[in-house]
């Protein structure tokens, strides 16, 4: 397997340069472009076909929500990790509808950036504790007994609630499997498991699901 292609989207140069310059100290990653805003994105990534858009939200002319989903309308296999300094809900919420499958703040440290990364290069999601805690303290009161209703309705297992509570938490396949003293396989099948009966196609719409049913907390 080579490097992992990576394009940077943000209408800072400053900033493009440094996380550039960042990155490429790990040998696993090549930054193959940059991009200043959404529409230059949109063009870069189908030119230049990367694995992974490292996206900001605020951009002239297109913003990084817009640029996300248009990309992945184009380039489905592409994977975006949003990195923004972005808290509010209805920023996150936005970014989860057009289908990306990460989303970091801009003041987490380089270490985070880069297991972000590898994580969405093997196919799984990466999504910032500090993000699921922030949607979670703005919902409303949930009622104990909807939270039962909704589980029982869709045959949810203790252990899945567990799981679904870690992956909402942030925790990648291979932590998850780590913490919960399971392998690798049976934590990847258990997520399979628990999209198939919610009949969701990814983390994002299990995490939008997973709030507005209060199904979880932090």
């Amino acid at each position: 397997m080579g490097k992992l292609k990576v394009l940077i989207a943000d209408d800072h140069s400053v900033l493009r340069e440094s996380l550039k310059s960042a990155l490429e100290f790990d040998e696993n990653i090549e930054i193959v472009g940059e991009a200043e805003d959404g529409i230059d994105a949109i063009e870069k990534t189908e030119a230049l076909k990367p694995d992974i858009v490292l996206m900001d939200i605020n951009m002239p002319f297109l913003d990084g929500i817009n640029a996300s989903q248009e990309i992945k309308e184009r380039s489905p296999d592409t994977k975006i990790l949003i990195l923004t300094m972005h808290e509010n809900k209805q920023y996150i919420f936005s970014a989860l509808s057009a289908g990306i499958e990460g989303y970091l703040l801009k003041m987490s440290n380089l270490k985070k950036v880069i297991t972000a990364i590898n994580a969405l290069a093997n196919g799984d999601t990466y999504f910032d504790a500090t993000v699921t805690e922030i949607l979670a303290s703005k919902q409303l009161d949930i009622e104990d007994s909807k939270n039962l209703d909704v589980c029982d309705y869709f045959g949810i297992t203790e252990r899945e609630k567990e799981i679904i509570n870690l992956i909402i938490g942030g925790y990648t396949t291979q932590e998850i499997s780590e913490k919960l003293r399971i392998s690798i396989h049976t934590a990847s099948n258990h997520r399979t498991r628990i999209l198939k009966k919610l009949n969701l196609k990814n983390t994002a719409e299990l995490i939008i699901f997973s709030i507005k049913e209060g199904l979880f907390s932090v």
